[in-house]
């Protein structure tokens, strides 16, 4: 996993956008997503949301 630019982040919410690569059913692949996670008062995650589609999936 690599970062692609600084992370977000406002209040008790932040974003990531990163590239994960890999090597998947005989090919190698690369995933470019967002996540979005929101956090509580004590710092810990209760939710996550991964945004992706087919276009963000590619040959690499």
């Amino acid at each position: 996993m690599v970062l692609e630019g600084p992370v977000r982040a406002v209040a008790n919410e932040e974003a990531i956008a990163f590239c994960v690569r890999l090597h998947w059913q005989g090919r190698d692949m690369a995933i470019q997503p967002i996540d979005v996670f929101r956090f509580n008062e004590a710092g810990k995650i209760v939710a996550m949301r991964a945004i992706f589609g087919q276009e963000n999936m590619t040959a690499a």
